[in-house]
């Protein structure tokens, strides 16, 4: 074998050790019995586990998360499905659809720090500062891209008869949206919710601007209790989001299947 066919499944190994490796000394830590971050640690102990399931304070945090993340993977799931039925099947280059779809992916070019500054600047002067509210409301705006992509490939794929067979059937348009294409949108539907959920649950950057004494999101909590003292729950608390986020991608993969949201993907 020459030597430049070692390139690539050299590189390849490095980059998958790259992305590994700060997870498993992640999850290590979380098992120190150490009152720090150590790394080898000295033992095994559930200790930092049962203090972040136990505390109050880590429990409200990650109800927060939780209730945010529902929140706006529910109503930017709906909101999407409804624009892209409402407007129907894209028709030539330039259509409604076509320009609400740019609109929609417009906040994968915002910088998050830059949309932080902004959103703080709304909720003070609107009076929302450190309320749930203001929380949502900015995640809506940055998930939009995750559930607009996923409704817009299920519904080109749907025969666009159905909704207009079940009309002339005597279904009201609302019924006909209820009872007919939302059930044909289901595998692209949950798509967008998972991957909006996830989303919304670990964001960290705009969040950090909004947060207040009563309202902490769960990567808050994380980053206050790093710069505090740095102990072992922080890593504890970084390994359950890890496993509720695998548990979301199993999710996916039992759903639609990971295959087949690439070739969604691809197919753009």
């Amino acid at each position: 074998m020459t030597p430049h066919r070692f390139i690539l499944p050299v590189g390849f190994t490095l980059f998958a050790l790259f992305l590994v490796l700060p997870l498993v000394l992640v999850i290590v830590a979380a098992f120190s019995p150490e009152p720090t971050i150590r790394f080898p640690p000295t033992g095994a102990s559930l200790r930092w586990f049962a203090e972040v399931l136990s505390d109050p304070v880590w429990i409200h945090s990650f109800f927060t998360s939780l209730v945010v993340a529902l929140i706006v993977a529910s109503s930017c799931t709906l909101a999407c499905a409804a624009a892209v039925v409402a407007l129907g099947p894209q028709r030539g280059e330039v259509t409604a659809r076509r320009w609400l779809g740019m609109l929609a992916i417009l906040p994968l070019l915002l910088p998050h720090v830059s949309f932080g500054i902004a959103m703080l600047a709304f909720s003070r002067r609107h009076g929302l500062g450190g309320s749930l509210i203001a929380i949502v409301v900015a995640h809506a705006v940055l998930v939009l891209p995750f559930a607009w992509r996923p409704v817009v490939t299920s519904f080109d794929k749907l025969d666009a008869q159905l909704g207009n067979a079940a009309m002339v059937l005597g279904a009201r348009p609302a019924q006909a949206f209820w009872t007919v294409l939302l059930p044909c949108l289901r595998p692209g539907l949950l798509t967008a919710f998972i991957f909006t959920f996830v989303t919304s649950f670990d964001e960290a950057t705009v969040t950090l601007f909004l947060v207040g004494p009563e309202v902490t999101t769960l990567p808050i909590r994380v980053l206050i209790e790093l710069q505090q003292d740095g102990s072992p729950a922080v890593a504890a608390a970084s390994v359950l989001m890890i496993l509720m986020t695998l548990g979301v991608v199993l999710m996916i993969e039992k759903v639609t299947g990971l295959a087949a949201f690439a070739e969604m993907e691809r197919s753009r």
